[in-house]
């Protein structure tokens, strides 16, 4: 059924075929099916080809023409938006041409707004639109590539995150977005799209395009604490910008790749540090061979970062402390206030807490404008939040925690709210109130559990104890 689309005339077309061999078992058919699709469903003088072709030549030119380039739509569903962008049509032709093919069942509708092709049709549109040359194909994809490149990165900033522009053209207006619910509810739908997006256009030779929705898409994974996805992307990312000969984005998706390499390594997840920090060097040295001292600061945090987690605390500042000189000789206020939090997690690590908390005041004080970036806030907060709960300051720690959830929740950041609600709990029962410790600790569990982190055995085992055993240091 899965090769026939469920469609019952290729379901019966297929089903002739079987009773017509008797010598043939499912498994014979399904291997036909699966290897020829189109050519293999037909039984006697009866095809399901023709059948198609009797509903596309009775479309208008327009009409066929989108039909054929939306076999190239990578994911499982498309926008009108999406659609206009091979056709180079307006949204108002493609949304009535769309509302034709859905009319005469050559799309099906799931969800309002959005259309679907039936793998059997996905077929054959791909079989027409290589009739019209493999540049023409060639083209159409990079709109539709470009689009999706351009419109991640409209979604990112949205939500107030920083998001260096795309450097490859878009052919078509790109999705825009009036507020961050907007952009989180079109990343909720798209998202799978996005992934099929960059695994095309890494296969397809549009490179340029891989490597930007590579990043992009690595920072959602990761700020959302799905470090696989994150590792995955950022390996096609640092491939496709390689081949590119981009070298600055290699090295950046290199540093993306030791990062979730180091979360992965710190939840036992089979990463080592090792590797971690084999990507950060390397990210570096392809940055000062290319002179890009941007990129080397950027790759300078990441190895920062690592040296951290190896306890290589002399180390990670002198890292650090290179990469602050690069970014206050560009006059970066952005990275030069995050640096100052990695610096302050490195002396927070070597319990120097009042040096700790000046670092961290000071990225606070850079950082925290109308348009900082939401999730930098959410991790200084997280940090100072956590000095001035080891340094029993209760009150100001429950104050710096409460904001962090806040923003966790309005910026759809689901690991940090999980940490946020772990700290909150740790805070009440400081505090001795045990009830909203206890309420607080359980809504971080369920959290944890969703995302698949192990942090969810400690948020039990507060539950089990009830009283808290000190929080663990976390770094995003």
């Amino acid at each position: 059924m899965q090769y026939c689309d469920h469609l019952p005339l290729a379901l019966a077309l297929a089903a002739a075929r079987l009773r017509s061999r008797p010598a043939w078992s499912l498994a014979d058919l399904a291997n036909r099916l699966e290897a020829w699709r189109l050519e293999a469903i037909r039984a006697g003088g009866r095809a399901i080809r023709p059948v198609f072709d009797v509903s596309y030549e009775a479309l208008p030119h327009a009409a066929q023409q989108l039909f054929r380039l939306l076999g190239l739509h990578p994911g499982p569903d498309f926008s009108a938006e999406a659609a206009a962008a091979p056709a180079e049509s307006t949204l108002a032709e493609t949304s009535a041409t769309l509302e034709m093919l859905l009319d005469e069942h050559l799309l099906q509708q799931r969800l309002s707004g959005r259309y679907e092709l039936h793998d059997l049709l996905r077929v054959y549109a791909v079989d027409l639109v290589g009739q019209d040359g493999e540049a023409a194909g060639e083209a159409a994809l990079a709109r539709i590539t470009s689009w999706h490149t351009h419109s991640v990165c409209n979604a990112i900033t949205a939500l107030q995150k920083e998001a260096d522009p795309p450097t490859v053209p878009c052919g078509s207006d790109p999705a825009l977005f009036d507020s961050h619910d907007m952009a989180l509810a079109w990343l909720a739908i798209d998202e799978t799209n996005l992934e099929h997006v960059l695994s095309t256009a890494a296969g397809c030779g549009l490179y340029d395009a891989a490597w930007h929705t590579g990043r992009y898409l690595n920072r959602l994974s990761s700020e959302s604490g799905r470090i696989d996805d994150s590792v995955r992307v950022s390996q096609m990312a640092a491939e496709s910008a390689g081949k590119a000969g981009n070298r600055p984005a290699e090295a950046r998706a290199l540093c993306n790749l030791g990062w979730a390499y180091a979360e992965r390594a710190r939840r036992g997840h089979g990463a080592n540090l090792d590797e971690a920090e084999a990507c950060m060097r390397r990210a570096v040295d392809l940055c000062h061979q290319a002179g890009d001292e941007r990129a080397k600061a950027y790759g300078l945090n990441g190895l920062g970062k690592v040296l951290g987690e190896q306890r290589k605390h002399a180390e990670a500042l002198d890292s650090y402390g290179a990469a602050l000189t690069i970014y206050q000789k560009e006059g970066d206020h952005g990275r030069i206030g995050a640096t100052h939090c990695n610096i302050g997690t490195i002396h927070f690590a070597r319990k120097h807490y009042d040096l700790a908390l000046a670092s961290l005041l000071r990225s606070l004080e850079i950082l925290d404008t109308p348009e900082a970036d939401s999730f930098r806030i959410t991790v200084l907060l997280a940090n100072i939040a956590e000095v001035y709960l080891l340094t029993c300051e209760y009150d100001k720690a429950h104050s710096y925690a409460s904001r962090r959830l806040a923003l966790a929740r309005a910026y759809g950041y689901t690991l940090h709210e999980a940490e946020s609600l772990l700290a909150t709990g740790d805070i009440h029962s400081a505090l001795g109130n045990t009830t909203k410790a206890r309420e607080a600790w359980t809504e971080s569990a369920t959290l944890y559990e969703q995302i698949d982190n192990p942090r969810a055995a400690e948020a039990r085992l507060r539950l089990g104890t009830s009283h808290s055993g000190g929080a663990e240091r976390s770094r995003a």
